[in-house]
């Protein structure tokens, strides 16, 4: 019975990905120290996309994932600076 060279390949390299991965990260789960953030993180990114509504006319809807306080500090000054474009361009040209 003859294996094929392209089980041999396939089976090698599913081996090295696996080996690269854990040699890649170093070190297990248990050696990471937890982050705890301090503070309320839910009522924070609440509040910010209150304000955000409340600025823009815009609901941050979380999908997948929730929205990090970073993200929405970002989404809130881009924009801030589309909107002062946009009013800066249509003053200029009409």
């Amino acid at each position: 019975m003859k294996i094929s060279l392209k089980f041999w390949v396939a089976i090698f390299s599913l081996l090295f990905a696996g080996w690269g991965t854990s040699v890649v990260q170093g070190e297990t789960s248990s050696d990471r120290p937890f982050y705890e953030y301090k503070g309320n993180y839910d009522e924070e990114a609440t509040t910010l996309k209150k304000k955000f509504f409340k600025k823009f006319g815009y609901k941050l809807v979380d999908l997948e994932r929730r929205w990090a306080l970073e993200e929405i500090k970002v989404l809130q000054l881009i924009t801030q600076l589309l909107q002062d474009f946009m009013l800066y361009t249509t003053y200029y040209l009409f």
